[in-house]
């Protein structure tokens, strides 16, 4: 017999919705449509429950819910090829809105502690309003983002059905979002904190990050093998001097070091060599066409936290080029400009490093 799942909320899921009268109720609901208790839950389509991504995650965010913090969204840490052949990253995240201001200090205390980003946006009189954080990005353009500012719109979508007292409470509460720094599966150390801080993970003094959870039926501790993992990315930058010794830099666009200059590069696409990706890199953000066997090797960069996004090795490359090259900034980069190599800006990243050892170079 077919079956299928109809486009509304039931009757009774309306109703315990709208009997919620404190965060506390809400939290409890939200808890119950997580772990599939309840159908239904505002701002979801109806009869479906978590992607099924975020199934694993579904324990920490009912555990979040039920200690004060009701969770609106979340995305685990992935990194790879997507069904659209295309490479797939995003770091672990979670949006949730919390109205104790005790509650929000020990939340932001502890994330911020475990070099989390996070972004507050404050929906109370005179509250704060950070900016979004990219969280997903494909083939490195920017995809999806947490935090920024809640259009009424969405607030009234949200939180359709809720008793209006209840509803005034969330909609005016304070909104975090919580962002791992680095991309893939390294950042779901983010569960793992917030485990701690509801007390559904109890830490281990030989271990802090074991993967020791308390059962929920028996409260007791489960112990499983802890398995350590990095996703190392590959990525490419170009060192650009012109003959009277400038050098081309780009304004970066997106976190991480928005707003500051840096080398033209990115990532090297699946079946493309470094060489190749530094060229392709130099004229989409630049404008500039130096065709990759006229590129020289300066050298590798692999040091641990080079890049507060996880672990970036880069092979950086020298192009000369005319002096009356013109460029145009692209792609990821906010603005393009020629600096003079005696007078350059701070620069993201380890680049200092890169263009000091470019300049160090014997000549030739």
């Amino acid at each position: 017999m077919l079956t299928m799942k109809l486009p509304w909320m039931s009757r009774a899921d309306r109703r315990r919705w709208k009997s919620a009268r404190t965060v506390a109720d809400l939290g409890e609901l939200m808890a119950l449509w997580l772990e599939g208790e309840i159908a239904s839950r505002p701002g979801y389509q109806p009869r479906f429950g978590p992607d099924e991504e975020t199934g694993h995650l579904v324990p920490t965010l009912a555990a979040l819910c039920r200690a004060g913090y009701v969770t609106t969204c979340s995305q685990p840490g992935f990194a790879g090829t997507g069904a659209d052949g295309l490479w797939w990253e995003q770091c672990a995240a979670v949006e949730l809105v919390v109205t104790d201001a005790v509650l929000f200090r020990r939340l932001v205390d502890a994330v911020s502690a475990a070099g989390m980003v996070v972004r507050v946006n404050d929906y109370r009189d005179g509250g704060v309003q950070e900016q979004s954080v990219v969280a997903t990005t494909c083939d490195g353009e920017p995809i999806t983002t947490f935090g920024g500012q809640i259009p009424q719109s969405h607030m009234d979508v949200l939180w359709s059905g809720l008793d209006r007292s209840l509803y005034d409470q969330v909609a005016h509460g304070t909104y975090v979002s919580i962002v791992a720094p680095e991309f893939g599966p390294a950042g779901d150390r983010l569960w793992v904190v917030l485990d701690f801080l509801t007390g559904l993970r109890r830490e281990d003094p030989a271990n802090p990050w074991t993967t020791t959870r308390k059962s929920k039926e028996t409260g007791v501790a489960e112990v499983s093998d802890t398995e350590t993992f990095e996703v190392i990315r590959y990525t490419a930058d170009v060192v650009a001097v012109t003959g009277d010794g400038r050098l081309l830099l780009i304004e970066r666009g997106w976190d991480p070091f928005a707003g500051q200059w840096a080398l033209p590069g990115g990532h090297v696409d699946p079946g493309e060599d470094s060489r190749h990706a530094a060229s392709r890199e130099l004229e989409e953000e630049t404008g500039v066409r130096v065709p990759a066997d006229e590129l020289v090797q300066i050298g590798v960069w692999d040091e641990p936290g080079r890049d507060p996004r996880g672990r970036y090795v880069t092979v950086a490359y020298l192009a000369v080029v005319p002096d009356d090259t013109e460029i145009a900034a692209g792609d990821d980069a906010s603005a393009a400009r020629w600096w003079p190599s005696a007078d350059l800006p701070p620069l993201a990243f380890d680049h200092a490093d890169i263009v000091a050892a470019t300049f160090a170079l014997p000549a030739k």
